[in-house]
Order: structure tokens, then sequence, then C-alpha cells
């Protein structure tokens, strides 16, 4: 057997756990609301004690009995309800919502009282202990065992804060808070385990709380709170739902810029590799030019060279013309000589 705690107050906390472990039953504690629930669907236990008042949120315990009984998993797990701070009026309407605890208890509480508020909401679940005066060693379903409750409700925060679902139709918060429920709200105790060993008594419909002045004006202030909240929660709701979507838009732009961006260095990685291309051709005219130039410098000197053996070959024929002016000359005067 294994029982939840949602416990935030350390003292009760060890207090529950401390009685079950003593009759063998396995006692898992989470601090915190949300916490709780997800262990509860990971691994669905056999009995839940949760804490109307959690943290700094004196009513959230309210939210999360709601969420339990209105899941589908979880619905079906006997919940006991405990709390230090809600009135009887709060509580006695809390009895009539479908979404109500199985059993309720007031802190602080003893070990005996929590046990015997959890056989009558789960029969077999704990170890019978010593029988009562009244020989019942149970309490009656939906009442409240241990001490006394407080005269008045504290007023600290809504009963239902931002934990709570603000459309639930099963949490009537006006019939809750005002008083106003249906007289057939009353479903009677919540359905359990049949036990061969113990049969748990059903109880006569609770006579409806009648609030005095005092206590209904209070319990509107409180309403309007609620809905006070509810507006405020609303507001903030739309201003993240504006924020988000100033943000979406803010994203789009970006993604815009930033796809412009590749774009354009696509572009530019491209034209890099024209010029690159364009370089390398560069490259290779440049080479050709320098190779151009030798064969050109090649050239030139072997100009220079026949222009050297033109100039040679010109000095020649010129010795020899003048060679062969002075050999004519010389046979011109043989002749003459010959002749006289």
């Amino acid at each position: 057997m294994r029982v939840l705690i949602i416990e935030s107050d350390p003292v009760s906390a060890r207090t529950a756990s401390e009685a079950l472990q003593a009759r063998g039953v396995d006692a898992q504690v989470v601090g915190d609301g949300v916490e709780g629930v997800e262990a509860a669907r990971t691994q669905p236990p056999d009995a839940i004690v949760l804490s109307v008042e959690l943290g700094d949120k004196p009513h959230a315990g309210f939210s999360f009995c709601n969420r339990i009984k209105k899941d589908d998993a979880l619905k079906e797990i006997p919940l006991l309800l405990v709390s230090a701070q809600a009135s009887d009026e709060t509580l006695d309407q809390h009895k009539k919502l479908r979404t109500r605890a199985d059993g309720y208890l007031r802190k602080p509480f003893d070990a005996d009282a929590l046990l015997r508020s959890l056989e009558a909401i789960a029969p077999g679940l704990v170890e019978e202990g010593d029988p009562q005066p009244d020989g019942s060693g149970k309490t009656e379903r939906f009442g409240w065992s241990g001490f006394a409750a407080p005269a008045a409700t504290v007023e600290d925060e809504p009963l239902f804060g931002e934990d709570a679902c603000a459309h639930d139709e099963d949490l009537d918060v006006e019939a809750l808070l005002l008083g106003d429920a249906k007289d057939d709200a009353w479903a009677g105790p919540v359905a359990a385990a049949p036990s061969p060993a113990v049969v748990v008594p059903t109880p006569p419909p609770a006579p409806k709380p009648e609030p005095n002045g005092e206590a209904l004006a209070e319990l509107r202030r409180e309403l309007e709170a609620v809905r006070a909240e509810r507006d405020a929660a609303r507001k903030e709701r739309d201003s993240a739902q504006k924020e988000r979507d100033a943000a979406q838009q803010e994203r789009d732009r970006l993604a815009a810029l930033l796809e412009e961006a590749q774009r354009a260095l696509q572009k530019a990685e491209a034209e890099r590799d024209e010029l690159r291309r364009k370089t390398e051709a560069v490259g290779a005219l440049e080479a050709k030019l320098q190779e151009l130039q030798e064969g050109l410098r090649a050239r030139e000197s072997e100009v220079r060279q026949l222009r050297d053996r033109l100039e040679q070959v010109a000095q020649v024929r010129q010795r020899t013309q003048k060679a062969l002016q002075v050999a004519s000359q010389l046979l011109e005067s043989i002749e003459f000589a010959e002749d006289r």
C-alpha cells in the first residue's frame, strides 16, 4: 500500500508519514501541488492526503483537489483533504461540489485521527487501530476530525488562486463562497472499494449553512478578490499573448533578414569565385606575356647579330670595291704601257 502526501508543512508531513509507516504503509511526501499531481499520474497511489494550504497559497489545495477529481486516471483514488485555516462554511460548500474530496480532517491532527480518516475513505488501507469510545473506530465520511475549526476564515489569498481553472464547470466558485449551491448538489460520499470487514456508513445530507450578514459580506469580498484575480490573470494572459505575437513577428523578421543575408553571402561567394577565376586567367596571360617578352628579347638579339653581320658585309664590300678600283687603275696603267 502507498499513500501520496501533498503537504508543505513539515510537521504535518512528518506526522502523517510516520503514522503510515508505523502501519506498514509506504508514504511519499511532496511539498508542491503540481509535483504531487505529476507524482500521482506517474505512479497512482492507493490514497492521497492533500493539504489545502500549500506554501504561501492558503487555498491552493482546493484547486489541486479539483484537478485530481476531474482527471479520469486519478478521480477514483480516495482523497483526504486536510486544512488548518479553511472555515466550516467554506468546507461545507466544498463538500457539495462534484469535485469534492472523499474525506476531510482538521490540522493539526494526531496519528490516530489520520489513520481513522484514511480507513473511512479507503477501507483496508491501514490496519484497525484501538476501538474508540463510541466503538466505531472511524470518523464519519465527510466529517471533520481532530481539533475544532477556527471561528472565522483567515483573510489571505483568494480561495482559488492562479492554479485554479477559471472556467471549470465542476468548480462553482460562487456557490462555494456565497452558499447558493443547488440543494441537489449533495452527492453523498464517493464510493470506495468494498471491503468484507468494513462497512462505511452513508451520512444523511447535511443542512445547507445559513451564513450571517457579516460572513456573507466577507465571502462576497473574497469572491470579488477572486474575480479581480481572474481578470488580472486574463490581462496577463492577453499581455503574454501580445508579447508572444510580437516575439513571433520579430522572429519572422529576423528569419527574413537571415535569409536575405544568406542570399547576399551566396552572391558574394559566387563573385569571389568568379574573381578568382579571372585572377587565374590574368595570371595565365601574364605568364604568356612574359614568355612572349622573352621570345622578343631573343629575336632582338638575333636582329642585332644580323645587323652586325650586315655592317661587316658592307665594310667588306667597300674594301672590295676599293680594291677593284685600284686593280682597274693598275690594269689601265699596264695597258697604257704596253701601247706605248
